[in-house]
């Protein structure tokens, strides 16, 4: 299949400085990109840690849908204030 791409010039001089330096054609140095970069998003490894995967949040924190029918320029700066200071209790209690 043949592609046609336009580059900004900055971007092309980028990609023709680099593909000289590693010593291979143009197209070669897209095509390798191209397939490294549609590898990593394909989902078929996962680079999170397991102890992020294990994850299963918080049991008593709100819900953010609890807070998405009222606007943040809503809040008044002690209401924010006291939201935070509930947040940081709360993890701080589910730390230990």
């Amino acid at each position: 299949m043949q592609i046609t791409i336009d580059l900004a010039t900055d971007l092309e001089q980028d990609l023709i400085s680099q593909a000289d330096q590693l010593n291979v054609p143009l197209q070669t140095l897209i095509l390798e990109t191209l397939c490294q970069r549609t590898q990593m998003t394909s989902g078929s490894t996962s680079h999170w840690s397991d102890v992020v995967l294990s994850y299963k949040g918080i049991p008593d924190f709100p819900a953010i849908e609890s807070h998405r029918d009222r606007p943040l320029e809503n809040y008044t700066l002690t209401e924010l204030e006291a939201l935070w200071q509930q947040a940081k209790v709360t993890l701080r209690d589910n730390r230990g």
